[in-house]
């Protein structure tokens, strides 16, 4: 994460979010997280972005949720 994030050389930030997408959205989340509230990024492409992989994260924990859920046959679930 560095690499991407050091104040040595300035990466072009759309290349690098691409980049990690490509990756892990966990990895791309604390990036966009790094430059909205570190460095001040305020393109809406990047909010947008990191609101759409705070949702998509939020439903799949969800839906591991449920699916861990079953019926115990007793009017219960666990």
């Amino acid at each position: 994460m560095k690499i991407f994030t050091s104040e040595d050389v300035e990466l072009p930030r759309q290349a690098v979010v691409k980049y990690l997408d490509s990756i892990s959205i966990t990895v791309c989340a604390r990036y966009l997280e790094y430059i909205i509230a570190e460095r001040q990024e305020e393109m809406p492409d990047f909010h947008d972005r990191l609101a759409v992989i705070y949702l998509d994260m939020t439903l799949a924990a969800k839906r591991k949720n449920d699916e861990s859920e079953f019926y115990l046959g007793d009017g219960a679930y666990s």
